[in-house]
């Protein structure tokens, strides 16, 4: 039935196939149940894969953050150099000659475009469930309620 339904057959004649038999109304209330069924599924289907989606955004906030935090790091610079055992700056090193290190330290601020990767993230959440309609929604439902409010409260 809903195969007819899909290649563009009335309910009327669906009822009168040879193969269905039952009455327009009995197939309206079962094409009724089986697009109800559609819409369960299709809401399923977008739940999951706004789940997917929201998983993916919180992995790369959690590893731009991480990234963030390494970049404030001091960096660190190490310079080796072999000292010859001999006389002459052309001597060859011999086996266990001192090596001379210099460690340099620098503070860095942190990548700002670590950042831009956190703001980018918590913008396509918010996108992502809508909580920015919604945010006009509930100001305007709060409008109206405290309308309605005064409405009252001048009626009494």
């Amino acid at each position: 039935m809903a195969r007819l339904y899909l290649t563009g057959h009335t309910q009327w004649d669906i009822a009168n196939s040879p193969d269905v038999g039952v009455t327009q109304s009995v197939i309206s209330e079962d094409l009724k149940a089986i697009r109800a069924e559609w819409v369960k599924e299709a809401r399923t289907a977008y739940g999951r894969r706004v789940a997917q989606e929201m998983a993916k955004l919180d992995r790369v906030e959690a590893e731009a953050w991480r990234a963030w935090e390494r970049s404030q790091a001091d960096a660190v610079t190490i310079d080796v150099e072999d000292v010859p055992a001999v006389a002459g700056d052309n001597a060859p090193p011999l086996p266990g000659t001192p090596i001379s290190r210099k460690v340099k330290k620098a503070g860095r601020d942190g990548s700002a475009e670590f950042l831009r990767i956190v703001g980018y993230c918590v913008e396509k959440r918010v996108e992502l469930v809508g909580l920015l309609g919604m945010a006009d929604k509930v100001k305007e439902l709060s409008e109206k309620l405290a309308e309605l409010t005064a409405k009252r409260a001048g009626k009494k």
